[in-house]
């Protein structure tokens, strides 16, 4: 999308996509009044399905709920009918049980609460509204619809001047389900305007002629509101990108051996020893799952103790199905260094790629971030690879999203009986001759730029 000036552009562009969430139909959520121990109240709440009108009015009129990084505001609005307070707002986790994060207190007639979000994993999550006017309302529900959304869209030009095309800020907007208004309707092509700020009046202005560096925004209205006068459910956010050194991604991703380590093993599964750069003793054993043919991963195996003295760097594959390099990308270096005699504890930092081996030499141009952690540190080999699992091998501290350089930490690894899923084990309280098992779980953030 660099101007076309008569000059010939040789390189396709891509557009990164990024949901905001604003407005007020954005927001609701899945409710429904149950009863509670608060006497006569009833407590609106996260719960499966159904449409009803006092929850889509209370919602779409009453309610203010903005979103903005990892932080959370939910207001009373000034509409008819709509009372200027209610007794508490809460913020739970999509389907419920979790805070959202730091709560304020739930005293009576508050006009708004803003909450600080613990970093999560999930993107959605369920706003609770505790008011005696609720009584009488034990059935009503609501749909589960919208919350804090974090850029993981990545579209790119399959063709050189796709996006410069009549007709292509229609498709655009079609494949994303954002309901624009457009600037006269029925004209062809359809011309949709901006939002305030943005770097060009219109959609297509921007498609046609915008360069690395510049987005624009566009207002969303509800499906089927084809007269654009209700709320805004939310924003498409575009932001231009060059595509040679980017790549549109949410693959997953798994700490491996460094690449050229990694690339002279033999594919398939069973431990196997790791040479140079690596000192003796530390090994490698690929993710065995015969029910998934692309599946990659595995743990390493670090002995002898103690081994604090030195650093391990990992490379991050993205993509790499069946554990070839060759089938993703290097998303990342990490760092991985044992912080107490006895590998109960760790630090590892999330770092750029390198250009250079065996010496590190991070690439200036990389970026890409990670909105997943999974850490696996025991004195045991994994009962499982399944990442949601793995995690309950030991306390670790981190922040997400993960960025290039950020660190995590494990304090402690778990032992005795540790459950993984459905099955327990037993990890002896002390690390054994057998050394160290770690496995490393992350994610691509929607792009990765080299």
């Amino acid at each position: 999308m660099a101007p076309r000036n008569g000059a010939t552009v040789g390189a396709a562009v891509a557009l990164a996509f990024v949901l905001f969430i604003s407005g007020t139909a954005a927001r609701k959520t899945a409710l429904a009044a149950v009863d509670n121990p608060f006497a006569t109240r009833r407590l609106q709440q996260s719960c499966p399905g159904g449409q009803s009108t006092f929850c889509q009015n209370m919602f779409a009129s009453c309610i203010s709920i903005t979103c903005s990084g990892y932080q959370i505001t939910v207001a009373t609005t000034s509409a008819s009918g709509c009372k200027s307070a209610y007794s508490w707002f809460g913020c739970v986790k999509n389907g419920g049980g979790n805070s959202c994060g730091s709560q304020p207190s739930k005293g009576d007639n508050a006009a708004s609460y803003t909450w600080t979000l613990s970093p999560i994993t999930q993107t959605t999550v369920g706003i609770q509204i505790h008011d005696g006017s609720f009584n009488g309302q034990g059935t009503e529900t609501c749909p589960l619809t919208g919350g804090c959304v974090s850029p993981t869209e990545c579209l790119k030009e399959s063709t050189d001047g796709q996006f410069t095309i009549p007709g292509s800020a229609n498709n655009v907007l079609t494949v994303y389900n954002c309901n624009a208004k457009p600037q006269v309707a029925g004209a062809v092509p359809l011309v949709f305007s901006t939002t305030s700020g943005s770097s060009f009046p219109t959609l297509n202005a921007y498609l046609a002629s915008s360069v690395v560096g510049q987005a624009a925004a566009v207002a969303c209205y509800a499906p089927g509101d084809l007269s654009w006068t209700g709320p805004i459910v939310n924003y498409l956010y575009l932001a231009h990108v060059t595509p040679s050194a980017c790549v549109c991604s949410t693959d997953t991703a798994w700490a491996v051996p460094l690449k050229p380590v990694m690339e002279g093993l033999v594919v398939g599964t069973g431990e196997q020893q790791l040479g140079a750069p690596y000192p003796a003793g530390v090994y490698w054993t690929a993710r065995s799952d015969a029910t998934k043919a692309n599946a990659w991963g595995g743990y390493f195996r670090i002995t002898p103790i103690p081994h604090t003295s030195y650093v391990y760097e990992f490379d991050v594959c993205a993509g790499c199905g069946q554990n070839r390099v060759g089938a993703g990308f290097i998303m990342a270096r990490l760092k991985f260094q044992i912080t107490s005699a006895n590998g109960q504890t760790s630090v590892t930092t999330f770092l750029a790629p390198s250009l250079t081996y065996p010496t590190y030499t991070p690439s200036p141009t990389a970026s890409t971030t990670s909105s997943v952690l999974h850490m696996y540190q025991s004195f045991i080999a994994p009962p499982t690879l399944t990442p949601g699992q793995m995690t309950n091998s030991a306390k670790t501290t981190f922040s997400l999203p993960i960025t290039y350089g950020s660190s995590w930490t494990v304090t402690q690894v778990n032992t005795g009986t540790v459950k993984f899923g459905s099955t327990s084990v037993n990890v002896p309280a002390t690390e054994t001759a057998n050394g160290l098992y770690v496995a490393i779980h992350l994610t691509v953030g929607g792009q990765f730029c080299y």
